[in-house]
């Protein structure tokens, strides 16, 4: 029997998902009486098959437990960049975490569902009027001040950080305040960056008290993380709106708040830089020798102007005899022939060199 079609992995993911919640079936896995199958989280609230409304049985379905344990898949949100192969038990629990998965947007009032990381920047500036700029990154760090103002509703900040391989990163800077407390706190909307970079914010006295300052080092957040996930785990910097008054302007109730983005290692260059290094490191050298055999082999020999000032390495020769002495070897004209130390006697040493003056 010749095989038409092979199955696509698309095809068959699908044909593992569950037919209600279009996840992969986490063990154990039960089927209806004509053999359909539901995932154990979605059978507890249903009273028949979703397909075929027959009853569901106790008989566990082990044939598909097997394959879905020992089977490895792509993460469902590859087409957003995740590149993660995922054994099949622990597919769910990677989706449900994965920073490429899409999101509801965490800022208030807002409806907009299903964001992508890579949709956020835009979404961000059309819908929430967030302010930005643009930084170059120096000895893996960026700084940039904010100004914080009290009883104001801070808009989102974001800084575009420019890498020396020109890859630009985007980072958001948020402020809140929350019953008496402002929170601050940096996300990303690159995935593969998130885990680079850390945040440093500071606040510096004003006034009478200019050697009181604060300082906090937390990570860089996802951009999927809401507010309340972030004031709860602690990964903010949070104080009271009472202790941001020695940090004022003078005369007003302004602050600076310092914000740092650092690199957690600085990037090696790229490979294609190296590459080219390399390359013209190599090529010089080609020429340095090529320019040292046309020096030995090609240009003419010297002329003698003077024999009485003449340092030759040949065999122990006087200058009588140099005179007549034929040889292949190079005798090469000194300028200061009475001034060389090594040169006693007027007896000559006994090796031969080219030299050029």
């Amino acid at each position: 029997m010749e095989v038409e079609k092979l199955i696509s992995i698309d095809d068959l993911i699908k044909t593992l998902e569950c037919p209600v919640c279009y996840e992969f079936p986490a063990p154990p896995i039960y089927s209806c009486e004509r053999g359909h199958f539901t995932c154990s989280s979605c059978m507890r609230f249903l009273k028949s098959c979703s397909i075929c409304r027959a009853r569901f049985t106790i008989a566990r379905n082990y044939a598909l437990e097997a394959i879905i344990e020992g089977s490895y898949f792509k993460c469902r949100n590859a087409y957003a960049g995740c590149n993660k192969v995922i054994k099949g038990d622990k597919l769910n629990s990677h989706t449900m975490k994965c920073l490429f998965r899409s999101f509801d947007c965490t800022e208030p009032l807002c409806s907009k569902k299903n964001l992508l990381p890579s949709e956020y920047l835009q979404h961000m500036m059309r819908n929430h009027y967030a302010i930005g700029c643009q930084e170059k990154l120096k000895n893996g760090k960026v700084t940039v001040t904010f100004i914080g103002m009290a009883d104001q509703r801070y808009k989102p900040c974001y800084v575009n950080v420019i890498h020396p391989n020109s890859k630009v990163v985007t980072f958001f800077v948020f402020s809140r305040s929350f019953r008496s407390f402002t929170y601050n706190w940096a996300t990303c909307p690159h995935p593969e960056y998130v885990s680079l970079y850390e945040v440093r914010f500071s606040l510096q006295g004003e006034r009478d008290v200019k050697n009181l300052s604060i300082q906090w080092t937390l990570p860089v957040l996802p951009v999927s993380t809401n507010f309340y996930e972030i004031r709860d785990s602690g990964l903010c910097a949070a104080i009271p709106d009472a202790h941001l008054v020695p940090f004022y302007r003078k005369n007003s109730n302004i602050w600076n708040l310092k914000v740092e983005l650092i690199q957690k290692e600085i990037e090696p260059q790229s490979p294609c830089r190296l590459c080219n290094k390399t390359k013209i490191l190599i090529q010089f050298f080609i020429l340095a020798i090529l320019f040292a055999v046309f020096l030995l082999f090609f240009l003419p020999p010297c002329k003698i102007k003077n024999p009485t000032k003449i340092y030759s390495y040949s065999y122990g020769l006087t200058e009588n005899e140099l005179h007549s002495y034929k040889t292949n070897k190079v005798i090469v004209e000194i300028p200061e022939f009475d001034r060389n130390p090594n040169v006693v006697n007027n007896t000559l040493p006994n090796k031969c060199y080219l030299r050029y003056f």
